[in-house]
């Protein structure tokens, strides 16, 4: 998580997630990219559905739901607002509440 909603990923456009970089992209695109994009948002979120521990699963899938949402969220717009405090501040927010909602 510290590495995603880092100030180096924020930055590293050119080797960063591509569910963060190109989702307004895809989302006015073609079924065949939508659907690329789609398998690859399902990989991520079983990923993250592993990791949170809780005992029910539907639980665990929702929790990685929002904290996918929150993740790719967080970094789109630290890197679209022209303000690098208030970048900052969407990164360690994201971040602090991931880990307080998490643990």
């Amino acid at each position: 998580m510290d590495a995603y909603l880092s100030l180096a990923h924020r930055d590293g456009l050119a080797t960063s997630c591509a569910v963060t970089s190109m989702a307004n992209d895809v989302a006015r695109s073609n079924a065949r990219a939508r659907s690329a994009y789609t398998k690859q948002v399902g990989i991520y979120l079983e990923l993250l559905t592993k990791l949170i521990a809780t005992d029910r699963r539907k639980s665990r899938r929702a929790k990685a739901i929002a904290a996918l949402a929150t993740l790719v969220g967080a970094v789109s717009m630290a890197r679209a607002v022209n303000d690098e405090k208030l970048s900052r501040e969407l990164l360690k927010s994201a971040a602090d509440e991931l880990k307080a909602q998490l643990g």
